[in-house]
C-alpha cells in the first residue's frame, strides 16, 4: 500500500511514476514471498522452492497485465508507469483481484474523465477524434500513434486512481 500510495502521490504532483517505486515494490513482493514461504514450517529447500514459484508468478502476472496494456503505451493513451504500476498492483493481487482492482480503478478515472471533458464542452469532439483514430486503425490494419497533441491540464494522473481502485478493492472484493 505504501508504494502504491508513494506512486499516486508523485504522479498527481509530478504526472509521472518513478520506476524506483516499481523495485521498492518488487524488492517488498520478494521479501514477503521469502518470509511467508519460510514460515511454513518445512525445509530450507521447500522454503526456496516456494518462493521462487510464488516469485515466476508474480513476475508472469506483471509481464501478461504490461503485454496487455502496451498497445495503448504505443498509441500514446497510457504513460509507461501507470502500465508498471497496474503490472505490480497484478503481481501483487493475482489475476482475480488484480482484475477486480484495475476495473473499481478505471470506472472513476472514467468518469472524471467524462466530467472534465463535458465540462470543457470538448466531449463529442475528443469522442469524434476517438472515432477517426480506431477507423484509421482498421483501415490501415496496424497500430499508430494517437497525434491529437493535449495539454498537460487534459491529461489525468492514473496512479491516484490505481490507489482509489486499491482501496475500493480492499472494501469491496475482499
Amino acid at each position: 500500500m505504501g508504494v502504491l500510495l508513494a506512486a499516486a502521490y508523485t504522479d498527481w504532483k509530478e504526472g509521472k511514476i518513478c520506476n524506483r517505486h516499481i523495485l521498492i515494490g518488487i524488492g517488498l513482493w520478494a521479501v514477503l514471498a521469502a518470509v511467508f514461504s519460510a514460515a511454513g514450517g518445512g525445509s530450507l529447500y521447500g522454503a526456496v522452492r516456494e518462493t521462487v514459484v510464488q516469485l515466476a508468478a508474480f513476475f508472469m502476472r506483471a509481464a501478461v497485465t504490461c503485454a496487455v496494456f502496451y498497445p495503448l503505451f504505443l498509441c500514446r493513451m497510457l504513460g509507461a508507469g501507470d502500465i508498471k504500476l497496474m503490472g505490480l498492483c497484478m503481481g501483487y493481487l493475482g489475476s482475480s483481484g488484480g482484475i477486480c482492482m484495475l476495473f473499481l480503478s478505471f470506472l472513476p478515472a472514467a468518469f472524471v474523465s467524462a466530467w472534465r471533458l463535458c465540462r470543457a464542452g470538448k466531449l463529442w469532439e475528443r469522442m469524434a477524434e476517438l472515432t477517426a483514430f480506431a477507423g484509421k486503425i482498421g483501415r490501415e490494419k496496424r497500430l499508430s500513434r494517437y497525434r491529437i497533441r493535449y495539454s498537460r491540464a487534459d491529461m489525468i494522473p492514473l496512479g491516484p486512481y490505481l490507489l482509489l481502485g486499491y482501496c475500493l478493492y480492499l472494501g469491496v472484493c475482499r
